[in-house]
């Protein structure tokens, strides 16, 4: 969720917030909000333990200016957990 200021300032959130997940057969899109031009991974676990990092290959993206990115993964598993940080 982004804050706008008096003057309609966007203010970027600290941390990346996931604010989509939409699954559609077995493919998964995460979209978030971090910092504006900041590198952030998606990674993975069917446990909460053991993250690895998950497609793009280098399981990295940089947001645009305004601080969106998108990340597409697999999501053929039963469950698995998501995990995004600069």
């Amino acid at each position: 969720k982004r804050q706008v200021d008096k003057d309609g300032i966007v203010a970027s959130p600290s941390s990346p917030e996931i604010v989509a997940f939409n699954v559609s057969g077995g493919t998964a899109t995460i979209t978030i909000q971090g910092k504006a031009n900041t590198v952030y991974t998606c990674k993975s676990s069917t446990t909460l333990s053991g993250f690895t990092a998950v497609v793009p290959t280098s399981g990295s993206t940089t947001t645009d200016g305004n601080g969106d990115a998108t990340f597409t993964v697999d999501a053929s598993d039963s469950k698995r957990f998501y995990l995004v940080e600069e």
